[in-house]
């Protein structure tokens, strides 16, 4: 950018991604972590990411309201979504959403 500022990047899993969408406390402080950020995340992460969502309306834990709600904003959450092969390698390294959920608790905290 013009400023100098670095642009970080996170590349996010099925499970933050859905914590986001529907908005827990956790979800709100990714959230407000990734205000200035791009988000990658593996192709499959829309796939992912509904079969929560249906298991959790199954289980009754989830109205399905609300989930339709965070379908639609799935849809049009501008995730760069790339193809997952090239993640594993690196997924595998540094185990990506444990170290994020870690970092995101130590700023909540």
């Amino acid at each position: 950018s013009r400023s100098g500022a670095r642009c970080v990047k996170y590349v996010i899993d099925a499970s933050i991604a859905v914590e986001v969408l529907l908005q827990s406390a956790l979800g709100r402080r990714a959230t407000s972590q990734f205000q200035t950020a791009i988000l990658i995340a593996p192709e499959l992460v829309d796939a992912q990411v509904l079969a929560v969502l249906r298991h959790e309306v199954l289980g009754k834990r989830l109205d399905a309201t609300r989930a339709s709600e965070a379908i639609d904003d799935l849809r049009d959450w501008d995730l760069v979504r790339i193809p997952h092969r090239e993640l594993v390698t690196d997924a595998w390294r540094v185990q990506a959403p444990k170290y994020l959920r870690r970092e995101l608790d130590d700023v909540g905290s």
